[in-house]
């Protein structure tokens, strides 16, 4: 039905205020999207920082020359 009355309402065949009332009442139509943000850390997990220590740590190589 909401198709119907959208392409009556495009190609002029129905009257486009009447259609929009329709499907905005009838259809779930709406003249809004809300989108909310997902929030999330943009670089991944924050690591731990004794965790993160203690691998640098093991992977530095000290040259006592």
């Amino acid at each position: 039905m909401a198709d119907t009355l959208e392409t009556g309402a495009l190609n002029r065949n129905l009257d486009s205020v009447m259609a929009i009332f329709t499907m905005k009442n009838d259809h779930d139509r709406a003249d809004k999207v809300q989108l909310e943000p997902v929030v999330s850390e943009p670089l991944g997990a924050t690591p731990d920082q004794r965790a993160l220590e203690e691998r640098i740590a093991g992977s530095v190589v000290v040259d006592d020359d």
